[in-house]
């Protein structure tokens, strides 16, 4: 019989919303973050360079929230890191991004629109595992850490999944009226890797007992 383990969920969620103005358009980010259960000890934390709204670094402070101020052709700083809490132990690290309008976004990117589209800068250490479709224009995109990695001997800060993101010089109003209400969330995974033969058997066991 196969082993059912109690893992820990930590969901820090970056959500952001595009409202669009007749010749500008806003970007918020807000974080929510979500303790489930644990068993062991795997803890980590999701955050961002503090940014004006032209994206530029105002602060060393690492914050949960901030404000843009889009406009076609401009590259803002956006740097969504993972830190493994001290005292952790060896676990697998993934992100989840979650876009609607992705519609909406291959009319301005392209038929093959990814995340990999807006962002850039992406981390040697991360991969593109896999996109779903979640619900109607709403996909999921799946990154995961390459390495396992822990705390033991102290907080560990993994590089950056992505550095900056860019909305296309071309881009025209009408098309950035389009993505009114655009809804970009960004959640940190973490399981431990004691159990488990690989990545794919201890994701596939998060994902089942998550929905539990």
């Amino acid at each position: 019989m196969k082993k059912k383990y109690l893992l820990f969920i930590f969901c820090a969620v970056l959500i952001s919303f595009i409202a669009i103005g007749v010749t500008t358009a806003y970007l918020t980010s807000t974080d929510d973050k979500v303790n489930v259960f644990t068993v062991g000890k795997v803890s980590i934390t999701l955050d961002e360079t503090e940014v004006d709204e032209l994206g530029n670094k105002i602060s060393d402070k690492r914050v949960n929230d901030n404000k843009y101020h889009l406009m076609p052709g401009y590259t803002y700083t956006k740097d969504p890191t993972v830190t493994i809490k001290k005292g952790s132990n060896d676990s697998y690290i993934r992100i989840l991004i979650t876009i609607n309008k992705n519609i909406e976004l291959k009319a301005i990117y392209g038929e093959d629109f990814t995340p990999n589209d807006i962002y850039s800068n992406w981390g040697e250490n991360w991969e593109y595992i896999d996109k779903k479709i979640t619900e109607e224009n709403v996909y999921e995109y799946e990154y995961r850490y390459k390495n396992v990695v822990n705390g033991l001997d102290g907080d560990k800060k993994l590089e950056p999944l992505f550095e900056k993101f860019t909305i296309p010089g071309k881009t025209t109003i009408s098309e950035l009226e389009s993505l009114k209400n655009l809804k970009v969330k960004i959640k940190a995974q973490a399981i431990q890797a004691s159990g488990f033969e690989n990545a794919e058997e201890a994701w596939d066991s998060f994902v089942t007992q998550y929905n539990e």
